[in-house]
């Protein structure tokens, strides 16, 4: 009966330690999900802002809103294009980070007989044909 008593705790403790180590393992992903850490490792630090910009974000005393027309959806974007308009909007997003609210990015996704294709055409933006 003491083997069979020893066998339960085992087993108990086992699953309990998993459950933990489970809890622990979901509330750390949840918890690094909403910190917004950014390093950049580049020698130049050419992915970051500098003091200048920051400070200049920092002062602005207008909001701003970037609006970024991209057309991510095409299946016929070329992967340096799609790589490109990727660091561009991460860039941007730097400043948006940096501007302490004043900076807004709104982005488009513009597709034939849409409203975003319309508003795209207001701002005198016109489609390019992609060939891969």
């Amino acid at each position: 009966m003491n083997k069979k008593n020893t066998r339960m705790k085992e087993i108990l403790f086992s699953t309990a330690g998993i459950s933990i180590m489970l809890a622990v393992v979901i509330l750390l992903n949840v918890i690094v999900s909403f910190a917004s850490l950014r390093w950049d490792l580049t020698e130049d630090k050419m992915y970051s802002l500098s003091q200048g910009t920051k400070n200049i974000l920092a002062n602005i005393s207008e909001d701003v809103t970037i609006k970024v027309f991209y057309s991510k959806s095409l299946p016929n974007i070329p992967v340096n294009i799609k790589q490109f308009a990727k660091r561009a909007i991460e860039f941007m997003d730097e400043y948006v980070q940096n501007s302490n609210g004043k900076v807004v990015m709104e982005m488009y996704d513009p597709k034939v007989d849409l409203d975003e294709e319309e508003l795209a055409m207001k701002y005198g933006l016109q489609g390019m044909n992609m060939i891969n």
